[in-house]
């Protein structure tokens, strides 16, 4: 729970629009642990700091459209496997 506490501080200390980023990482630290209602709160959070957040965006369609909780961890999974490979290709990572 500590990534939960942590994750709302940030998103309820940060401006707008910059908000948007840490209410997207709490809402994926949300569905980890299963808890739906604060995963609908914080990607609402984030559309409200910063209207049209690409990944708060593609997060709530996903949901809209029934991916599972499972479906979506495993997105973002890939997702950061990739953004990893990108990153080492530029000598970044």
């Amino acid at each position: 729970y500590t990534t939960l506490f942590r994750s709302s501080a940030l998103v309820r200390a940060a401006p707008d629009p910059e908000a948007a980023e840490p209410a997207v990482l709490l809402a994926h630290a949300a569905l980890l642990r299963g808890n739906g209602a604060l995963v609908s709160i914080a990607l609402d959070r984030a559309q409200q700091a910063w209207p049209g957040h690409r990944m708060s965006g593609l997060f709530l369609v996903s949901l809209d459209r029934g991916l599972g909780r499972d479906e979506l961890c495993e997105w973002f999974a890939e997702g950061a496997a990739e953004a990893r490979m990108l990153l080492r290709r530029r000598g970044d990572g």
